[in-house]
C-alpha cells in the first residue's frame, strides 16, 4: 500500500535553531503560505484588513504580506483558502514552496545587513515593514512584525539550506 507524502523541511535533520551573543535564529513551524492576487472591487472587509504596499499587518491568526502592487501572502497556522477566495481573484497554496525563518536580538539586524541590501534602519525599516528583497543572493521575503528587534522571512525551500549555512 503506497504511504502519502509528507512535506518535510531542508532544515529538519537537526537544525532547528541557532543562538548565540544577542542573536537566535530559528525555524517556525510550518504555515499555510497563501499566495493572493486580484483583490475583488469594493469588498470593503478585504480592504480594511489589507497591509498598504511595503507594509504587513499581523493579528491572531497570522501575518498578512504586501509584497508588490496588489499582491499578497498571508502566513496563517491553519489554512484558511476556502475564506480567502471569495475576496480575490487568484488564492494559492505555497506553502511547500517557502521556509519561514525568525531572527531575534540586537544583532539581528547586523546579520540581515550583511546578505540583504534593505535599509533596515528603524526610520526606513520600522515596525510592520515588509519587502520582498534578496538575502545572500537568494529570493526572501523579510518582514518586521513588531518594535522588538525580531525579523521573519520567507526563503524559497530549495534555498533554505544554503541560507542556513550561509
Amino acid at each position: 500500500m503506497a504511504r502519502p507524502l509528507k512535506a518535510v523541511s531542508p532544515l529538519s535533520t537537526g537544525a532547528a535553531s541557532w543562538h548565540g551573543a544577542e542573536l537566535s535564529i530559528r525555524i517556525c513551524p510550518p504555515a499555510a503560505i497563501l499566495h493572493l492576487e486580484g483583490r475583488r472591487d469594493g469588498d470593503r472587509v478585504v480592504d480594511a484588513m489589507l497591509p498598504v504596499a511595503g507594509r504587513c499587518i499581523c493579528d491572531e491568526a497570522g501575518s498578512w504580506l504586501s509584497i508588490g502592487p496588489d499582491v499578497y501572502f498571508r502566513v496563517v497556522a491553519v489554512d484558511d483558502t476556502a475564506a480567502l477566495t471569495s475576496h480575490f481573484d487568484v488564492v494559492v497554496d505555497v506553502s511547500s514552496g517557502w521556509i519561514r525563518l525568525a531572527f531575534e536580538g540586537s544583532n539581528a539586524v547586523a546579520l540581515l545587513r550583511k546578505g540583504c541590501g534593505v535599509d533596515l534602519h528603524p526610520r526606513m525599516f520600522p515596525a510592520g515593514a515588509c519587502c520582498a528583497t534578496g538575502m545572500a543572493r537568494m529570493r526572501a521575503v523579510l518582514w518586521r512584525p513588531s518594535v522588538e528587534s525580531r525579523y521573519e522571512m520567507l526563503v524559497g525551500r530549495s534555498y533554505a539550506l544554503s541560507l542556513w549555512s550561509w
